[in-house]
């Protein structure tokens, strides 16, 4: 079938098509467009035909518009790059552009036909997704902090919390934001942060850790900081870190019976009575 015959079929599919369709020409002044773009972008054909291209290109995206133009008309295939248009009232729409050298019966190039796919509800459903992935992952970080730091009622009016493994200065934050509510909870009258189980510590973490003790202080609760290792003393003494009125022990034991002793208590030893 000659190629004439072909027009008015190929009219049809052109101005049904459910994507917008800009023809242009190698100058990105508007030929033709079908009726998906007239709907989409607001302007009937006979106010947007001879109109520059970038009547529908938001300005920060003219740069984009340029360098698709030149390289379609070198001949390079320029298919579903991301892109933005804006409608005659403003909207933009977030697309997937395609663009096609259109050519005459003699293979010379003499327009361009430009394919815009509608992604911006695709772009709204992964922002949603990715919003609630941070959400999950916010939360899941909060639980597993909260693991991390479990405060133990040992006595009535006794809490302890025993610090294991690596501590960064957001795993510090969540200790004293956890030790501060839990104390003011309980009322507890002494807090054993128990650090022998941590190896390296920061000015950072340290800092905080003071923080954590003075803080306590603050709600009527006296902190002892237990298992302050040799290395960690020195550490903390080639930083500068102010320990200032934060009571420490050498070890868990030493700690317990403080706190034992500010409650009045007296740990004995009991030999078992013979049957």
């Amino acid at each position: 079938m000659p190629a004439r015959r072909n027009a008015p079929y190929l009219e049809k599919v052109f101005m049904d098509a459910t994507d917008p369709i800009v023809i242009e020409d190698l100058e990105g002044n508007v030929v033709d467009l079908n009726h998906a773009a007239e709907a989409d972008y607001g302007w009937r054909r006979d106010e947007f035909v001879g109109q520059p291209i970038k009547r529908i290109v938001p300005q920060d995206r003219y740069t984009q518009a340029d360098d698709l133009l030149r390289r379609c008309r070198s001949g390079e295939e320029v298919r579903n790059v991301e892109g933005v248009r804006i409608s005659k009232s403003g909207e933009r729409y977030d697309v997937l552009l395609t663009l096609s050298l259109l050519k005459d019966d003699a293979g010379q190039p003499m327009a361009i036909a430009s394919f815009a796919k509608d992604i911006s509800e695709l772009r709204r459903l992964q922002e949603a997704q990715r919003r609630e992935q941070e959400s999950v992952i916010e939360s899941q970080a909060r639980t597993l902090s909260e693991m991390a730091t479990p405060v133990t009622e040992l006595w009535d009016g006794i809490l302890l919390l025993p610090v294991l493994g690596i501590v960064d200065s957001r795993r510090a934050r969540d200790i004293m934001d956890s030790v501060l509510e839990v104390i003011s909870e309980s009322k507890a009258e002494t807090f054993i942060l128990d650090i022998s189980g941590v190896a390296v510590m920061d000015t950072a973490v340290a800092n905080h850790l003071v923080k954590v003790s003075r803080g306590a202080q603050l709600m009527g609760c006296e902190c002892v900081i237990s298992g302050l290792s040799p290395a960690i003393a020195q550490t903390l003494i080639e930083l500068g870190v102010d320990v200032g009125r934060v009571r420490t022990t050498s070890n868990l034991r030493d700690a317990l019976g403080r706190a034992f002793e500010r409650r009045g208590l007296e740990i004995r030893e009991v030999t078992p009575s013979s049957a």
